[in-house]
């Protein structure tokens, strides 16, 4: 698994730049993945890329090919991490079978400072 993402990570490299990052929101430490345009001087539009249950953000980056479509546009990617009581991939949707009772809208927008901070 490992080399599937990495060889996907350097497909992408020449069109964006890709990073790993920790976010504490509720006390629960959530991680997400950006993937910002290379050649990008000024504000550059963004796009959430939210994964299903069960998925991670490594599957949603290679199912969904939005960092090889929203690059050639000029457009960065944000991948956040879901997150449940068991410690598995999910989101808080408002169903018993999520086992999620997470903060997600606070953490989409903590999120969204977040990358405006580090990013234009």
């Amino acid at each position: 698994m490992i080399k599937v993402i990495f060889i996907i990570n350097l497909f992408f490299a020449s069109a964006s730049y890709g990073q790993l990052f920790e976010l504490t929101h509720d006390n629960e430490i959530r991680n997400y993945w950006v993937d910002y345009p290379d050649d990008q001087a000024g504000p550059t539009p963004l796009v959430i890329s939210m994964h299903g249950f069960g998925q991670t953000i490594e599957s949603m980056r290679n199912y969904s090919q939005m960092t090889y479509f929203a690059s050639d546009l000029g457009i960065a990617v944000v991948y956040p991490q879901g997150l449940n009581f068991f410690g598995g991939p999910a989101w808080n949707a408002g169903v018993y079978w999520s086992f999620s009772f997470f903060d997600d809208v606070g953490y989409i927008n903590a999120l969204i400072d977040s990358v405006s901070s580090n990013f234009s």
